[in-house]
């Protein structure tokens, strides 16, 4: 039961809802049904923290471009389309190439920002590393640093 503690904190991301499923399924078949509970409630709890701290980053009706197509890029589309109160303008991936679209909107190179009209870019990475690579990328393309938000702030 130990492990189920650490549930009770706060995620640093919320997995996909795929993922969340496969999770979910594994310990339906490995833990009894109060594992299960305790598990539903911290995803519940971690979903409704990450979706207010996300929206908290832009002023309603904002056009966002956001940057990173990987698990949480997913989530992150999940969040701000189901909200109804932002629009996704554009998403860029610097694999653009090989990931296309996802819930039929197109995946795009970053360089098509240029020719966006967008309020925020938001980074979706997670990893120090390709943050910094992305915000690179994106004072190269002339997009200033009031337009960019991190996740983690």
């Amino acid at each position: 039961m130990d492990v189920f503690c650490a549930l009770t904190l706060r995620w640093n991301y919320v997995p996909a809802p795929n993922e969340l499923e496969q999770y979910t399924n594994l310990i339906h078949e490995k833990y009894d049904a109060h594992c299960l509970a305790v598990y539903d409630a911290a995803v519940q709890r971690n979903i409704y923290w990450h979706k207010r701290d996300v929206l908290t980053l832009f002023p309603e009706g904002a056009k966002i471009a956001l940057y990173g197509a990987g698990a949480q890029g997913e989530h992150i589309f999940h969040v701000l389309f189901d909200s109804g109160r932002l629009f996704i303008v554009k998403w860029v991936d610097r694999n653009y190439a090989d990931l296309r679209s996802y819930n039929g909107m197109e995946i795009c190179s970053p360089d098509s920002l240029k020719d966006t009209v967008f309020d925020y870019v938001l980074v979706t990475a997670m990893r120090t590393g390709v943050i910094l690579e992305i915000y690179d990328n994106l004072r190269t393309l002339g997009i200033p640093f009031a337009k960019i938000r991190f996740l983690e702030e």
